[in-house]
């Protein structure tokens, strides 16, 4: 008998893809594994055009030091609740508010994931 979460992933993918809040999630490289359709519109790209790709490369705005994401990834701690601004690659530029989080399986660091939204307006 399959479990019915055997592919448990593809569930994931879809409830994040229904969110409201941009998820992006990275693998240890900072190469990313996972970009929601929040994420999206948000910063004007899709899907194609961020996965599989650095995150510095996607948004050349932010150094080493200034991604969160390679923060997490340097330092195994979380960041929670932080203003940002940020360029994509696009040109658009957004505040956004997030936090970013360390990702483990079976206690091994395997990426960083960040949830964030658009604070552009309210700014």
């Amino acid at each position: 008998m399959l479990n019915k979460f055997e592919n448990t992933w593809v569930s994931f993918a879809q409830i994040l893809d229904s969110v409201e809040e941009a998820v992006h999630v990275v693998d240890c490289d900072g190469i990313t594994v996972y970009y929601n359709r929040a994420a999206s519109e948000m910063d004007g790209l899709g899907g194609q055009d961020v996965v599989g790709r650095h995150v510095l490369q996607v948004y050349p705005s932010l150094t080493a030091e200034t991604s969160s994401l390679m923060k997490v990834l340097a330092t195994k701690k979380p960041i929670v609740n932080q203003q940002q601004t940020i360029v994509a690659t696009t040109g658009k530029m957004v505040t956004i508010l997030y936090s970013t989080y360390p990702l483990y399986r079976d206690g091994v660091l395997v990426g960083a994931y960040d949830i964030c939204r658009d604070i552009t307006k309210i700014k």
